[in-house]
């Protein structure tokens, strides 16, 4: 029978054959802390089956467990985990749903934004009130001035009145433009996370059933290199697994 002890300190040497079954072989869980720890040095495959075991012992995951386990690539069970959090009573920080909700696929976001909901975060308001903004932004840089200077009195405007207007545009432009800027440096946990992997790493792409290289990180999003020639923009990390050669 396989210890929690021996188990946290030498899984990550192991192949996933043995991981795997050293999982099967565990009678009990070391802290919560410690098991989504040790989801970050195994395979995904690893990953999840050690969480549906801790699940199986009756493992009870708080809320930065939870982000942890979203970001190390657990998928399948954080529904799961959401539920029995909110039963437990534990407490969500809005740093914690937009952990979870950045990293996991946008099937859960109905129960991710139920538990904003509940928790009153205030997560989603904000992030829906920034897609509005970036509606009203989207306006100012796609503006038309022609039809500014369209004159019913049949009129041409002057170039006073053409330069009032183009600085009056110009400015609504460069204040969206900051107003974008401030957002993605205002200093979210996402943008302070270390991405999970990097330039040059080979990597599994779930949705697509296929394999390549990363060639570009951005804020934890992925541009890949298939193996058969295409490019994939702005993967999300949980659409990704490592190939290990």
């Amino acid at each position: 029978m396989t210890t929690w002890r021996d188990f946290y300190d030498n899984c990550s040497e192991w192949a996933d054959s043995t991981v795997l079954s050293r999982i099967s072989s565990l009678k009990e869980m070391g802290p919560a802390n410690e098991v989504a720890e040790a989801t970050e040095y195994i395979s995904e495959k690893c990953a999840n089956a050690l969480i549906r075991k801790a699940l199986t012992l009756g493992l009870v995951f708080r809320p930065d467990d939870i982000a942890v386990l979203a970001e190390n690539g657990i998928d399948s069970d954080i529904p799961r985990l959401l539920e029995i959090a909110l039963k437990n009573k534990y407490k969500f920080t809005k740093d914690n749903i937009e952990t979870i909700y950045e990293n996991c696929p946008f099937s859960y976001e109905a129960q991710i934004r139920e538990v904003d909901r509940i928790q009153k975060t205030g997560y989603f308001a904000e992030l829906d009130a920034e897609d509005d903004d970036d509606e009203d932004e989207d306006e100012i840089d796609e503006y038309d001035d022609s039809y500014d200077y369209a004159d019913t009195s049949g009129k041409k405007p002057g170039l006073l009145e053409k330069l009032g207007l183009f600085f009056l545009v110009s400015d609504a432009s460069k204040y969206a433009k900051k107003r974008r800027q401030k957002r993605e440096y205002s200093g979210h946990s996402l943008r302070e996370t270390p991405a999970k992997y990097h330039i040059g790493d080979r990597v599994k792409v779930r949705s697509r059933s296929g394999e390549g290289y990363i060639v570009n990180v951005t804020n934890r999003k992925y541009d890949v290199r298939m193996d058969d020639g295409t490019y994939l923009d702005y993967i999300n990390e949980w659409d990704i697994t490592r190939v290990y050669l």
